[in-house]
């Protein structure tokens, strides 16, 4: 099956500066034709502004009521010129959908979910066929379990499924654009800010894009790396770093700055910035996820950055 392409932490980022850019009265000609060029570069940036603009939708009632005379309504975003009138209640309305995304930036995909976690370690849960799951802090699951189907989206964070056999009816889960199939083993998937992984503890399954496969089939031990826009690896993994999570621990080799950024942000209430430096720069080492805020400090250390912690709500790595 095909699985759209979605914003990546990055674009969503920019989404969000772009939401407060334009909500301030005073934006110019120039902000917005900026603004159209950013649209067009890539539709994916199209979208993550689009996911914006409905929770802006979604909150506008309220800031209406706080202010009927400002005469101004969500729909005026459509058309990207601010007028005179749309300052104050605009800005708050930019103000509570910037914090709801701050606090939850999944919050429009999670709407979807039928399994949420919240920033505990570990979530247990029992599927509607028998099969178990463990799900790490920050992951959604749509489940789909009618007519005989098994199937589970990942929709984000990371999840290890004990699988209950049924050769009759084969498990599988998408993310990323992937399909990973078994009948009956058990596996970790975690869907990072640039790429996919999956990890086999026990059994076999196999991995397609769009109906074909795009490794060998994967065996206990293996690893498969699927990045967005590249082909598939295969390695031979190591549990006690692809199952670190487990025990309240990240244990990262090699990983990019923005996949640490988005691991973390699960298990935290903050939204993590890089500076564009810092972003593609990789980190290897073990840090506790129960101290993400420590954690942070100790991988910006690690490549000789620094934190500027905003509040309760940011945290600028740079």
């Amino acid at each position: 099956m095909t699985t759209r392409p979605k914003p990546s932490e990055r674009q969503r980022d920019e989404a969000a500066m772009w939401v407060a850019r334009l909500s301030d009265p005073d934006a110019t000609a120039k902000d917005r034709a900026a603004f159209t060029h950013w649209l067009d570069q890539d539709p994916l940036h199209r979208q993550a502004y689009t996911e914006l603009a409905v929770l802006y939708d979604t909150l506008a009632p309220a800031a209406q009521a706080a202010d009927r005379r400002a005469g101004w309504t969500s729909r005026a975003l459509a058309h990207l010129q601010p007028g005179p009138r749309w300052g104050l209640v605009a800005s708050a309305v930019a103000a509570s959908a910037l914090l709801v995304w701050i606090d939850n930036p999944s919050f429009l995909q999670d709407m979807t979910a039928d399994i949420r976690t919240g920033r505990q370690p570990v979530t247990a849960a029992t599927l509607p066929d028998g099969s178990t799951v463990r799900m790490a802090a920050g992951t959604a699951l749509k489940l789909d379990f009618s007519g005989g189907t098994r199937h589970v989206r990942l929709l984000h964070g990371e999840a290890l499924f004990a699988v209950r056999h049924d050769a009759a009816h084969p498990f599988s889960v998408t993310t990323g654009g992937y399909a990973i199939r078994d009948v009956g083993t058990e596996f970790d998937i975690a869907d990072r800010a640039t790429e996919s992984r999956v990890f086999v503890a026990q059994g076999a399954v196999d991995i397609l894009a769009n109906g074909t496969p795009v490794a060998p089939t994967l065996h206990a031990g293996d690893e498969a790396i699927l990045p967005r826009h590249k082909p598939a690896t295969v390695a031979q993994g190591t549990p006690d770093i692809a199952l670190a999570w487990l025990s309240g621990r990240l244990v990262v080799q090699d990983t990019t700055m923005t996949d640490l950024a988005q691991q973390l942000r699960r298990y935290g209430k903050r939204r993590i910035f890089l500076t564009p430096a810092l972003r593609d720069r990789t980190v290897s080492g073990t840090f506790p996820l129960t101290d993400p805020d420590g954690a942070l400090v100790a991988v910006a250390a690690s490549v000789d950055a620094h934190v500027t912690f905003i509040g309760p709500w940011l945290a600028l790595v740079h």
